[in-house]
């Protein structure tokens, strides 16, 4: 089975949209008026990474699997493969975060219990160990879903459009769970997560992929100005902030914008060509999630007891984006390229009886 090859623009969006989660993280450690009103014009929704992050997620699940076959067995070994492209720099991730909390002296039993949970992507309130986790939970979730779909073979996208839609319709209806029986409340956090605002995010990127891979024909002197369109509407809502909250009835809608403009401008043969720096942030832009939360709060508390405590402004912000950045390199190769592909084989290889090859798995290109 050939591995299909990178797409640019999203790797370039995958880049554009972990370095807006990591300066809005950072963007409340720096002193000063000015640079704080330059990182709030910028940077004050740079939240919404999370939403190109999940509309992106979406479009990679068709396009690694268009064309292919569904059935258990394939949806097993899809299900394989996103585990092991997740889970293990997950865990490292949390327990580095464990770690310093350790150093702190703030791990008690019920911390530990919580990171327990987090390691199996169960929802936690109010969030779980290694902040960005929750997101990871939804990933989970969707590939969950997806996965289901890819049980029926040709009814696949019959299935994907009856969850989204009764996913939009139980959202609409639904405002708490207190229906749960207090012996099953283990269930409301799980409930709770698949009616998620940001779940239909990932059908958008779905039917965005779908229309990629299609033979519909695109015109420059039509593409562009609707991808132009487009992108100029995400750059509007992210720069103004109107509907400034996650998910599809907030920031989601420009995130779409986004991603369907740029998937639009490829089809129309003007497409963008990101330079090497940004394919370069896209690879490891996993990585550099997983990692800025704990690197920016352990460097941050240690130079607030330095006489540097006074000259944390945008010349640290952008000091610390070097540091995550550089840090980021090691665990990208360590453990996305190297552990996470011999993990993804190796289970593969049990699913589908066949030995494990040295070919690199596809799946950490294409996500």
């Amino acid at each position: 089975m050939t591995d299909k090859p990178q797409i640019h623009f999203i790797q370039a969006l995958r880049a554009l949209a972990a370095m807006m989660v990591l300066i809005w993280h950072f963007r409340p450690a720096v002193k000063g008026d000015i640079e704080s009103s330059v990182l709030t014009l910028f940077f004050a929704n740079g939240f919404s990474g999370v939403d190109v992050f999940f509309v992106i997620s979406g479009f990679i699940m068709v396009y690694s699997t268009g064309g292919r076959s569904g059935g258990a067995k394939n949806a097993l070994v899809f299900l394989a493969k996103r585990f092991a492209r997740i889970w293990p720099l997950y865990a490292f991730g949390t327990i580095l975060y464990v770690l310093f909390l350790i150093s702190l002296g703030w791990m008690t039993t019920e911390e530990y219990i919580k990171t327990a949970l987090s390691l199996v992507f169960y929802p936690v309130a109010p969030a779980p160990t290694l902040d960005v986790g929750w997101t990871l939970n939804i990933e989970i979730y969707f590939y969950l879903v997806f996965s289901f779909c890819l049980l029926f073979n040709r009814l696949r996208w019959l299935v994907a459009g009856t969850w989204i839609t009764l996913t939009v319709a139980v959202q609409s209806m639904v405002t708490d769970f207190s229906f749960v029986p207090p012996s099953l409340s283990f269930l409301t956090p799980l409930l709770g997560q698949a009616i998620h605002p940001c779940i239909p995010e990932f059908f958008a990127g779905m039917v965005i992929a779908a229309f990629f891979m299609s033979n519909i024909t695109v015109s420059k002197r039509m593409g562009l100005p609707i991808a132009g369109l487009l992108v100029s509407f995400a750059v509007w809502q992210y720069l103004d902030g109107f509907y400034n909250k996650p998910g599809i009835y907030g920031m989601g809608a420009g995130a779409i914008a986004l991603v369907l403009g740029f998937a639009i401008a490829e089809k129309s043969g003007a497409g963008w060509k990101p330079g090497a720096v940004l394919m370069w942030l896209g690879n490891i832009s996993f990585s550099i999630y997983i990692l800025h939360t704990t690197v920016g709060l352990a460097l941050t508390r240690v130079l607030k007891n330095t006489p540097l405590a006074d000259h944390l402004g945008i010349g640290y912000v952008v000091f610390l984006i070097v540091v995550v950045l550089l840090l980021s390199t090691l665990p990208h190769a360590l453990i996305e390229q190297r552990l996470s592909t011999a993990l993804s084989q190796f289970i593969t290889a049990r699913i589908t009886r066949k030995q494990p090859n040295n070919a690199q798995d596809g799946v950490a290109t294409a996500a």
